[in-house]
């Protein structure tokens, strides 16, 4: 898997040279038909691009990687009488067998399902590319029959919103969604910290009361960032987002875990595990539906292999601490008198959750 920074960029004149070795190495282009390579030119190339660009239901990508340069291209075309998108990937050699062809591709159709531009997508990989075929089921395509609109060949793959909604969910129950961040998200943690602020109220609001504001810019930048990266889809997410679970899935909050070391203070070595929750949107206050993420979260973690986790809050966050006990956390630490908070003192506190007094 590649650890380093992806950039994917709308193509433009400046990727051409670039297009132009991709199309033109035999080894990329050998299921599409050219082992010798497609022999592009620049100016079929030019005249290529301006076709793309001349058509809003097409765009082509181009995929950079921080230490690799140039690593390939996405696509997607959209056939707007048959409701249905064409997506296409192609890496060079040095970038294939990395994450990066998968990380490119659910790019493409993310645009497509997130703008609702088609209700199906398909690829069409050739039937000995072990390869392309093991990366689309990896994403839930779905071998069907051809259509009869399309131009024959021997494959076709479908994706659906259904299936694409499902991608990066960790964790469900009836009511709530646990699910990787999406760029789609970054605007409710910028209307969070600019607007709905209730929930600051009870997080750490110590950071927030007679001190300098905290600079949510560079967490949303590093938030926006994070999204750059491949990332394994099997993991452990030391975040994740809160839905509702209905059609509208709207976002309410976060959930994430750091690590703490045997004095409780915050430590980047992995010790121990401890959690935390915001119920961001106040709308969603007093339905039970933190109690529910938090249940689903640790449940997850202890799934993972964790045998205890931990919380920590203060002892004016009263809800908090009613349903850390109501999940079978016990009080391991008080530190009395150390959060001063809207002109009162309150203690800190630490909880521990063994995996066998989990209160589901």
């Amino acid at each position: 898997m590649y650890k380093g920074k992806v950039e994917i960029k709308e193509t433009t004149s400046e990727d051409l040279n670039n297009v132009m070795e991709l199309w033109n190495n035999g080894n990329v282009m050998f299921y599409v038909g050219f082992p010798n390579g497609f022999g592009a030119t620049m100016q079929y190339l030019e005249e290529w691009l301006r076709g793309v660009n001349q058509n809003k239901y097409r765009k082509h990508y181009s995929v950079y990687a921080e230490d690799l340069g140039y690593c390939g291209e996405t696509y997607y075309s959209i056939d707007c009488k048959n409701d249905l998108a064409t997506l296409d990937i192609k890496m060079l050699p040095k970038a294939q067998g990395k994450g990066i062809a998968e990380y490119s591709l659910r790019y493409a159709i993310s645009k497509v399902f997130d703008q609702k531009l088609a209700t199906r997508a398909y690829v069409e990989p050739h039937p000995d590319n072990k390869a392309a075929w093991k990366l689309y089921k990896k994403l839930g395509f779905i071998s069907k029959p051809r259509p009869d609109f399309l131009e024959p060949e021997p494959t076709y793959l479908e994706i659906t919103p259904e299936i694409y909604s499902k991608w990066g969910v960790v964790a469900e129950d009836e009511y709530i969604i646990l699910r990787e961040l999406r760029e789609e998200d970054i605007k409710d943690d910028i209307r969070w910290n600019t607007i709905d602020t209730r929930w600051q109220l009870w997080d750490a609001p110590w950071e927030y009361d007679g001190n300098e504001p905290r600079d949510w810019h560079k967490d949303i930048e590093r938030k926006k960032d994070s999204l750059k990266y491949p990332k394994p889809m099997n993991r452990l997410h030391s975040r994740l987002e809160i839905y509702i679970n209905d059609e509208k899935q709207t976002h309410i909050g976060s959930l994430c875990h750091y690590y703490i070391d045997k004095n409780c203070e915050y430590t980047k070595e992995k010790e121990r595990c401890t959690v935390g929750i915001d119920i961001c949107d106040y709308n969603y206050w007093g339905k039970g539906l933190g109690a529910k993420a938090l249940k689903l979260y640790i449940q997850y973690l202890f799934d993972y292999g964790f045998t205890e986790v931990y919380t920590q809050t203060w002892s004016g966050n009263e809800r908090m601490v009613k349903l850390a006990e109501k999940l079978g956390f016990k009080e391991v630490k008080r530190e009395v008198g150390i959060r001063e908070v809207r002109g009162k003192t309150y203690d800190g506190l630490t909880f521990c959750l063994k995996a066998n007094e989990f209160i589901k």
